[in-house]
């Protein structure tokens, strides 16, 4: 009984190594580009707009599919994961081996199908293996991983950047492979009933993800090409944003409805104010994450003249703090079995260090911009484990469900946490994209905010004095200047919400728990 017992740790350990594995991948690839993003312009000829949807799309795509893949578990929780990992994996290749912007955007999709799939994968392998006290624990580690993979990123963007952008991508194939290997060989997880491929393809809501996808898509695109491609009153810009809105509307009384039985989100997971302002949360975090990793790179190597890998390396004071404060503030929550004091410290600290994004100028000091990171790194951390432990704990005390409904509602929360950031994500990269480009076009021209990121380029030709330069440089930290303080505005706004939620105790009802058990069996790999 003690071998068997051992031999299920270490297979239940091996399991959580390729979970990390495979989150470092995405994390990594999410964010690897931001500083690489005026090398691969540069190379491939492509304008500010299509350059950056090439960040956008990844995380778009893995917001949609997350839900897409959590049904697609209906098929076996081992088809799902081949089928995620073989997405990512065939369209890093792609994008390594691109030679036009339009064909690394299809692989970014790609890349962002497999990630959004892996992303939520992960969650539903942790419920099926542990109970939600063992999965704040574990949700800290991955929440670790994710907090260090988004930062070094842009190190190891920045690094390959000076060597060949394509190493990027070539990066995750052999991190694929490994995580696939150890993920199905040592995950053990009880067999369900055989159901018919009809059966299982009628639990997957299509239209819903179609709507969804479409709608995202359609505000998303309309946002980042706005006042710079065309015009704010223009039809193409309109008709897209006003589209986008309507099929987002249509998504959610569809959703309500009741015409499926199995929503791609059900929405009664939201109707919950402690919920519903933490995944708020969750959407806020990602855009002001993104907003950051996105566009404080450019400030390095505009009006610092740092390089791509330098420029990576200067967001490491984040990585640093981002990474064990999420660890702390998760074994903390496990201690006292709170979670609202530690989201509103987090969203203080991240507030606080947004705001002093603004001192940044083209004569800060090294010591300076290593300090004026600190605040925002810690509360990104804080956050990132409190406000997914926050969606859990509300979901764990609903009183308003049924045990039937309760045990959705808590299979859901977890899920939802990472599609709810990565939403915030691209929402980050897209209204960051437009921000910068709108306040360059203002300010140096409309032709100059369109191609903003290939002035990058161009300024290592000039000399630090050089009249031209001081006019760009001033121009870029101005308009990132306009970016830092609407982020501002959206984490001080959370964290005034904050304070009207409820904090709850991470107390199991053990009813619901030994039916979530049995869910946990029925929801296991198919045969």
């Amino acid at each position: 009984m003690s071998t068997m017992s051992e031999k299920s740790r270490t297979h239940t350990v091996l399991c959580v190594l390729g979970l990390c594995i495979w989150n470092l991948a995405c994390a990594i690839d999410a964010t690897a580009l931001s500083v690489a993003l005026p090398t691969i312009s540069n190379e491939l000829h492509a304008d500010s707009i299509s350059i950056y949807w090439a960040g956008a799309a990844f995380v778009l795509c893995s917001a949609v599919f997350q839900p897409i893949f959590a049904s697609i578990t209906a098929f076996g929780q081992r088809f799902a994961i081949l089928l995620a990992l073989s997405f990512f994996t065939v369209g890093s290749i792609v994008c390594a081996l691109s030679h036009n912007v339009a064909t690394l955007i299809a692989g970014r999709c790609l890349q962002g199908c497999g990630g959004g799939g892996l992303i939520i994968l992960t969650y539903v392998v942790m419920a099926s293996l542990f109970t939600l006290e063992q999965r704040s624990q574990y949700t800290s580690v991955i929440g670790m991983i994710w907090t260090v993979g988004t930062v070094c990123g842009p190190v190891v963007g920045g690094g390959f950047a000076e060597v060949s952008w394509r190493g990027i991508f070539w990066l995750n194939v052999p991190l694929a492979a490994i995580s696939f290997f150890l993920v199905v060989f040592y995950m053990h997880i009880e067999q369900k009933p055989p159901e018919s491929i009809m059966e299982r393809l009628t639990k997957i809501d299509w239209l819903g993800c179609f709507l969804l996808s479409t709608s995202l898509t359609l505000i998303l695109m309309s946002i980042s090409w706005g006042g710079v491609m065309y015009s704010w009153s223009s039809w193409r810009t309109l008709v897209p944003l006003i589209g986008g809105v309507l099929v987002l509307v249509g998504w959610v009384m569809y959703s309500y409805s009741g015409i499926i039985s199995n929503p791609m989100i059900p929405l009664v997971v939201l109707n919950d104010r402690t919920a519903a302002i933490s995944y708020f949360g969750n959407l806020v975090h990602g855009l002001a994450q993104f907003g950051i990793l996105y566009y404080l790179p450019l400030y390095y190597q505009v009006a610092l003249s740092y390089s791509p890998l330098i420029s990576g390396l200067a967001l490491l004071p984040q990585c640093l703090l981002s990474g064990p404060s999420t660890a702390i503030t998760g074994l903390l929550i496990a201690k006292t079995h709170l979670t609202k004091p530690f989201s509103f410290i987090g969203w203080l600290l991240f507030t606080y260090g947004l705001t002093e994004l603004n001192l940044l100028t083209s004569s800060t000091t090294v010591f300076d911009w290593i300090i004026l990171n600190i605040p925002s790194g810690i509360g990104l951390g804080i956050l990132f484990a409190s406000l997914s432990l926050s969606t859990q704990a509300s979901a764990e005390n609903r009183a308003d469900c049924s045990p039937e409904e309760k045990v959705k509602v808590k299979t859901f929360s977890a899920g939802l946490n990472p599609f709810f950031r990565a939403v915030g994500q691209a929402s980050g990269i897209a209204i960051g994209q437009s921000v910068f480009s709108n306040q360059i076009s203002a300010r140096l021209g409309p032709k100059t905010g369109r191609d903003a990121v290939a002035l990058v380029s161009e300024l290592k030709n000039l000399g630090i004095s050089d009249p031209q330069r001081v006019v760009i440089v001033d121009a870029f930290v101005g308009s990132l200047r306009v970016l830092w303080w609407i982020l501002v505005s959206t984490t001080a706004l959370l964290a005034v919400l904050t304070l009207f939620t409820r904090d709850f105790a991470f107390v199991i009802d053990e009813s619901v728990e030994s039916e979530m058990a049995e869910v946990r069996c029925s929801d296991g790999e198919s045969a």
